[in-house]
């Protein structure tokens, strides 16, 4: 919050540090595997295959059955209001009326057709998503693989060169003492 008190912490890093890198296909298959939006890809994909065997079913031919049950009393006025003229309407003129229908899909204009069609380009569109979603993983996998990589080279190369600059620190200090060297 104050940067008048700010402070730089040194953090010892230890001199023996190894590169701990997995193997970059196992991390890819591991992120493939873990990622909700590559999961959610492949849901549509599996979606976009039924949604092609569904729109299939157009072609095939459809059969429909239903049942009416009700009572059809037309004579009621002529029996006078009796108490009993409701009932003997329920119970006399009962009828049962029992339907099938065939459906053939032969003249449809094509739509079946169509339909199956824009399914099918629908699960390659859900494919190629797919696709993209596993090729953003995969660059930003080798991205940070290749940054902790080139990090660890980096770490190595400075080592090395505070290795140097303490050797010429030495040398320089011993020209010193010796008298060769004045400041």
């Amino acid at each position: 919050p104050d940067y008048r008190q700010f402070d730089v912490v040194t953090i010892p890093v230890p001199d023996n540090l190894e590169l701990g890198l997995y193997d970059m296909d196992a991390i890819l298959e591991t992120a493939y595997r873990e990622q909700p939006s590559v999961k959610k890809a492949e849901v549509d994909v599996e979606a976009a295959g039924k949604d092609i065997d569904i729109a299939k079913t157009g072609l095939l031919p459809t059969v429909t059955g239903s049942y009416n049950f009700g009572t059809s009393y037309a004579d009621y006025f002529n029996k006078g209001l009796v108490s009993d003229a409701w009932l003997s309407q329920w119970h006399d003129n009962l009828t049962n009326v029992f339907g099938l229908s065939v459906q053939i899909p032969i003249f449809e204009k094509f739509n079946n057709k169509v339909n199956i069609e824009r399914a099918t380009i629908n699960q390659s569109l859900s494919q190629n998503t797919l696709d993209l979603e596993k090729q953003t993983i995969r660059e930003n996998v080798q991205e940070a693989y290749f940054n902790v990589n080139s990090s660890y080279q980096a770490f190595e190369f400075a080592k090395e060169s505070v290795r140097s600059n303490e050797v010429s620190a030495d040398f320089a200090q011993r020209s010193f003492d010796a008298g060769v060297l004045n400041i």
